[in-house]
């Protein structure tokens, strides 16, 4: 009697048993089924407890593929935004970058940078070529400073938020910026009028390694002419006959060079010809054989006046401004004067002894 009654008891407990694992069966179906009907598309369980637009930060392209850490982050919505752009940095011309944290009224804004190779097989150091620097403790801006040409490698700054641990980067490379233009060894130059002249010009930074695409973007960006000279000789016609050439001692003197005229139509300053090609700057200047301080001639009494500079004092010149079309605090003033160049030569056609 006592068997059957404990048999009877263990069939009831298997009895509980199975209805036990029946009902967890059928719970853990029912939220499948829940989990189907109501969770958005592509979007994980865990991310119900995050806030609305806070998304998993993938880590920075090394050159490979895309890594995923996989960590659940359950912050408050704050993410960094930076442009990804190349920045050619140089030393003592450092450059600055900035983070974007949303939403702007975030708790705790503060982030940490850092700089690595994208290349991870490059062996040098990377704090030899560069460095960057906070603005302060959690600053959203950095400066990354160059210690020298890192050409042909690239780097990466990351920033990492505090709240969070989100990141972004943006990429650094080395395009040899200039810093300086050099004319001529910096010093001014000669043009003879009638003749031209070039003068080599040089892009140079602390490096000595200026990227040779810079030299494309050279440009002349003005031209200012001075200078004066002083009337030698005036022509004189009577009647309409040509009495020849008549010297006359009130001449003229500090004639602009502004004020003459080339072959007495157009201003003699129109006729310079200044153009900048390959690092090269070139000057062409007129001859003075047709300068005249007025082409139609001054009348006194029946006599038509003109007058002639090329056989006077000279000393004009031009002050030329070379501007970079991309870097518009680069520039360089450079003065040429225009002489008067040797036109003639003739030897005595015998020596006797």
């Amino acid at each position: 009697m006592s068997y059957d009654l404990n048999k009877h008891k263990k069939s009831d407990k298997v009895k509980w048993v199975f209805t036990g694992i029946t009902f967890v069966l059928v719970f853990v179906l029912l939220a499948g089924v829940f989990m189907q009907l109501f969770m958005p598309d592509g979007k994980k369980p865990a991310d119900w407890f995050k806030p609305d637009k806070q998304e998993e930060q993938p880590l920075p392209d090394q050159g490979g593929e895309t890594a995923d850490s996989g960590e659940l982050r359950t912050v408050q919505a704050v993410y960094m935004n930076a442009n990804i752009s190349d920045y050619a940095a140089e030393q003592g011309v450092s450059k600055t970058i900035t983070a974007k944290i949303e939403p702007a009224d975030a708790v705790n804004k503060k982030v940490d940078w850092s700089i690595a190779w994208t290349d991870s097989e490059i062996t040098e150091n990377i704090s030899d070529y560069l460095t960057i620097t906070p603005a302060s403790d959690g600053a959203l801006t950095a400066t990354v400073l160059c210690l020298k040409s890192f050409r042909d490698k690239r780097a990466i700054a990351t920033v990492t938020t505090r709240d969070g641990g989100f990141t972004a980067s943006c990429y650094i490379s080395y395009v040899g910026e200039p810093t300086s233009i050099t004319i001529n060894g910096g010093s001014a130059g000669n043009c003879s009028l009638g003749a031209s002249a070039s003068f080599n010009v040089a892009l140079s930074n602390v490096f000595n390694d200026v990227g040779s695409e810079f030299y494309d973007g050279l440009y002349i960006g003005g031209v200012t002419y001075g200078g004066t000279c002083t009337t030698a000789q005036k022509w004189v016609t009577v009647a309409g006959r040509n009495e020849g050439a008549v010297t006359y001692s009130d001449e003229k003197t500090n004639v602009s060079v502004n004020d003459l005229k080339y072959k007495g139509t157009s201003a003699l300053t129109e006729h310079f010809n200044i153009e900048i090609l390959n690092g090269t700057l070139t000057v062409s200047a007129p001859s003075l054989s047709n300068v005249y301080s007025s082409y139609k001639p001054a009348t006194q009494g029946n006599q038509d006046i003109y007058y002639d500079y090329f056989r006077g004092d000279w000393n004009g010149y031009a002050d030329i401004v070379v501007k970079h079309s991309e870097l518009g605090s680069l520039s360089a003033v450079f003065r040429v004067s225009f002489i008067l160049g040797v036109t003639d030569v003739t030897v005595t056609p015998s020596v006797q002894f």
